[in-house]
């Protein structure tokens, strides 16, 4: 099956994640952060069920999505942007 499978640092299986038409995925500081239709979703990876937070709309035409701290840095035609959380 397709989609995120998320384990505790001894390997035990937690829980998993199957969203369709994720872009781009991302896992940092117990987060996971993916980019679909035109939205960055974070959610986090701590608690056995969770929904995601929707944070932002960038269009649907984005390449690649990358979270750093409270900067949001996206690739569009080729050019990488940044935007404040």
């Amino acid at each position: 099956t397709e989609g995120v499978y998320v384990f505790d640092n001894f390997g035990n299986y937690l829980r998993s994640n199957v969203v369709k038409g994720i872009q781009s995925v991302q896992l940092a500081n117990r987060q996971m952060s993916y980019f679909k239709s035109g939205y960055v979703y974070l959610e986090p990876l701590n608690t056995k069920f969770s929904e995601p937070i929707r944070i932002d709309s960038l269009g649907s035409d984005i390449d690649q999505v990358f979270l750093l701290s409270d900067q949001l840095y996206y690739s569009k035609d080729g050019c990488l942007s940044k935007k404040n959380l």
